[in-house]
C-alpha cells in the first residue's frame, strides 16, 4: 500500500522523468547509438542552459556572466599551473562561490532572487574586465 501512496503522491514527477528515460531510449534504439556522440552532447547541454536558468523557478539572469568568469578562471590557472585538473576546480570553486553568494542574499538578506542575480551578473561581469584590461 506503501508504494501505491508513492506512486499517487509523485505521479507527476514519474510521468516526466519516466518519458524522458523513454525518449532518451527511444532515440538510442532509433539511431543506433549515434544520437549520443561527443557532438551531440555538446549541443544538447549548450540547448538545456536555456531551461536550466528557471529550473530553480526564478528566472536567473547570472548564468551567462558567470559561465565567462569561469572560462575566464579556468584559462588563467591553465595557462599559469599547466594543471587541468586543478583549473576545472577553481572554475567550479569560482561558481560555486558565486551561487553560494546569491543563495545567501536571497535567504538571509531576503532580497528577491533576480536582484541576486542581477547583482552577481555585475560582480561577474566587473571581475572578468577588469582582470582583462591589466
Amino acid at each position: 500500500m506503501n508504494a501505491w501512496k508513492f506512486i499517487k503522491q509523485h505521479r507527476n514527477n514519474i510521468v516526466c522523468y519516466g518519458s524522458l528515460t523513454l525518449v532518451f531510449v527511444l532515440f538510442a534504439i532509433l539511431t543506433k547509438g549515434k544520437i549520443y556522440s561527443a557532438y551531440n552532447l555538446k549541443s544538447l547541454v549548450g540547448q538545456m542552459v536555456v531551461l536550466m536558468m528557471f529550473a530553480h523557478g526564478t528566472v536567473d539572469i547570472a548564468y551567462g556572466a558567470v559561465a565567462g568568469l569561469c572560462t575566464m578562471v579556468i584559462t588563467l590557472v591553465l595557462n599559469a599551473t599547466g594543471n587541468v585538473p586543478v583549473s576545472v576546480l577553481a572554475s567550479i570553486a569560482t561558481a560555486v562561490a558565486l551561487y553560494l553568494f546569491m543563495w545567501f542574499v536571497t535567504a538571509y538578506l531576503g532580497l528577491m532572487s533576480i536582484i541576486a542575480s542581477l547583482a552577481v551578473m555585475f560582480i561577474a561581469r566587473g571581475m572578468v574586465t577588469y582582470i582583462l584590461s591589466l
